[in-house]
């Protein structure tokens, strides 16, 4: 299977496919596998990928717990990592969100004027929708609005 038809069908299954999560460990660093029901050749393994606090932008501020760690997401297909992505745990680990892209507010030159955004379509955004956790929220479009991000 080449990788173009790899990833069609990984945009597929994150699209219309119900998955099962299941924690491999309980280490300082926890790792979580959710594999997809109807073909689990496909699983996200995503585990916490620093023990150090990490400043991630203003989108990540107002949350209670100030902590803020990078995560690794591997999407794997028949055992082995086809793509990587870093995604936020927020609030003492009680989120776990797509880090957004960035980009200056149109006609706008100031620094300060940075936008945040995901983009529906993207791997990351669908993932997220997969595994993210938001402690209050329920939803990833939920916590987006909530902190300023837009969804594009």
């Amino acid at each position: 299977m080449d990788n173009t038809h790899r990833f069609s069908d990984w945009e597929h299954h994150l699209r219309n496919s119900d998955w099962l999560e299941q924690e491999l460990g309980f280490t300082e660093n926890p790792t979580t596998a959710v594999t997809c029901k109807s073909n689990m050749m496909f699983q996200i393994v995503h585990y916490s990928g620093s023990d150090e606090s990490t400043e991630f932008g203003a989108w990540s501020k107002g949350l209670p717990d100030p902590a803020s760690f990078l995560c690794l997401v591997d999407l794997n297909f028949a055992g082995t990592t086809v793509m990587r992505f870093q995604f936020a745990y927020l609030d003492g680990m009680r989120y776990l969100v797509p880090i957004p892209k960035s980009r200056l507010r149109d006609g706008v030159e100031d620094a300060s004027a940075i936008e945040y955004y995901y983009d529906s379509n993207s791997l990351e955004f669908l993932i997220g929708k997969v595994i993210a956790h938001t402690h209050i929220s329920g939803s990833l479009e939920e916590f987006a609005r909530r902190q300023g991000i837009k969804i594009l």
